[in-house]
């Protein structure tokens, strides 16, 4: 589906229970379908579920960068753990990226991030850094309502700032001008990271 600025999403099936654990000829059959793409890609973002289970984890960790996006409740706090020590302890991930949502003040989003890091710091062999934090904006919801991306519909909000600041950030840091950011890439670590077979 074409969205606004040239961004082209493939989106997901809402409120279909399959979708959430996909069998592998099931996963082997989208990575198919990314292979098959013939329009240019500048970056691909792949947003997950929350959880573990292993279309999850194949996507996650067949990305370049993954960034665990947290905010300050107790359920996204041990969810974002639990990815990391699954990923860092079985599949050898050991880089991730912290983003803060729905923080009250920028400090906010420092504390949780100092709070996950103590604990992987602790206990896991990662490194975890910091690109910011996305503060808790009523525009935000509403352009959700509306459908509409918060960045177009009000982009003077605190939101819509925070978020193209995160946006150059990320560009800034992890842009490489090289393949190893390109959907070929992609496709070929979920392949191996999924032992799957394009002809499943």
């Amino acid at each position: 589906m074409d969205g606004p600025r040239g961004v082209r999403v493939v989106p997901a099936s809402s409120g279909v229970a399959e979708m959430a654990s996909l069998l592998p000829q099931q996963q082997a059959g989208l990575i198919r379908a990314f292979s098959e793409l013939t329009i240019p890609v500048d970056t691909l973002i792949v947003d997950t579920a929350a959880g573990i289970d292993s279309g999850v984890l194949n996507f996650t960790r067949a990305c370049q960068e993954i960034l665990v996006v947290i905010c300050d409740e107790l359920t996204s706090i041990t969810d974002a753990y639990a990815l990391i020590k699954v990923l860092n302890r079985e599949c050898g991930v050991k880089r991730f990226q912290v983003v803060a949502s729905m923080v009250d003040r920028a400090v906010q989003g420092r504390q949780l991030y100092e709070k996950i890091l103590r604990a992987t710091d602790r206990f896991l062999d990662v490194h975890l850094g910091y690109l910011g934090a996305v503060p808790r904006d009523d525009y935000l919801r509403k352009a959700v309502q509306q459908q509409a991306a918060v960045v177009q519909a009000y982009p003077r909000s605190q939101s819509a700032v925070a978020l193209n600041r995160l946006a150059v950030t990320i560009d800034d840091r992890f842009k490489t001008g090289s393949d190893t950011g390109g959907l070929g890439f992609f496709v070929e670590r979920l392949i191996s990271c999924g032992n799957l077979a394009l002809d499943a």
